[in-house]
Order: structure tokens, then C-alpha cells, then sequence
């Protein structure tokens, strides 16, 4: 968590505004494991009892927030997951991290690895790309993608 923590610092410093939802409780995030019929891989869970949510800028990270683990509100790592299955017939082994205009940053349920980590695809709608992690964890992902700035 302290290459998170020194990543959302130095995009502070860079000038991005930083928000969080606060720390999400254990309870919440099993709630919000059980309505997606799942289990969020070790770096996701960290940084959920951590931050809860996060945005920079305009780019909002799912979470959990304080509303509760099954809020219909943009953001819900539980409503954004619902809604691209909806809407954008989302693969039910993909799980919502960051929604963007085009689809979502998705944990990939289906490639649990040893560790139990999930690598993060690109889901477009109408697109094969999902087929190609753009990184092996949750972590790197956030720390490369969203914080690198």
C-alpha cells in the first residue's frame, strides 16, 4: 500500500485533485464479494479497506462507498459492474474497476493466479481487446494507469 500511498501523493503535489471515499469495512466489502458472487483479489480488498473509492481528477476508481456496498451510484464497484452487464453485456467474470466512455477497466475473475491476484483487462463493447491483460494486479494497474500522471 505505500506505493499506492506515495503514488496519490505525488499526483497531489503534480496538482491532481485526490478524493477517496474512506476506508470500506470488512463486512462491506464481503457484502459487496457476495453480490457479485466472488472474492476481490488481495491488492483490490487492500485498497478498498483503505480508500474505499478513489477519483483524480474526472477518473473515478470502483469501490466501495460510504453509502454502502450496494449503492446504485456511479462508482459502486457493485452498480458499475450491474450496470456495463446491462447495458454493455459485460462478461459475468469481469468485475468493474474504472468505467470509462468506451467500457470499463475490469478485474479478470477468470485468471485468478496463484496468489490470487486477477490481472485487469479493457473491456470494450464489440471488441476482442478484453482477451489481453494491460496489467498483471489491481495494484499495478492503479500505480501505472490511473496515478501516473
Amino acid at each position: 500500500m505505500q506505493d499506492i500511498e506515495n503514488a496519490i501523493k505525488a499526483v497531489t503535489i503534480a496538482g491532481s485533485e485526490v478524493w477517496t471515499a474512506g476506508a470500506a469495512s470488512a463486512s462491506d466489502i464481503g457484502v459487496a464479494e457476495q453480490a457479485l458472487s466472488t472474492e476481490f483479489p488481495p491488492s483490490y480488498r487492500r485498497f478498498l479497506a483503505a480508500y474505499g473509492a478513489l477519483s483524480v481528477g474526472d477518473s473515478c476508481v470502483s469501490g466501495v462507498l460510504q453509502e454502502g456496498p450496494l449503492t446504485d451510484e456511479g462508482g459502486n464497484v457493485y452498480f458499475d459492474t450491474l450496470s456495463l452487464r446491462r447495458d454493455f453485456g459485460l462478461p459475468y467474470e469481469l468485475i468493474v474497476v474504472c468505467v470509462h466512455e468506451d467500457g470499463a477497466y475490469c478485474l479478470d475473475t477468470s485468471r485468478r493466479q496463484a496468489d490470487g491476484e486477477c490481472p485487469i483487462v479493457n473491456f470494450e463493447r464489440h471488441s476482442i481487446q478484453h482477451e489481453k491483460p494491460v496489467a498483471p494486479n489491481f495494484e499495478n494497474w492503479l500505480i501505472d494507469f490511473k496515478l501516473a500522471r
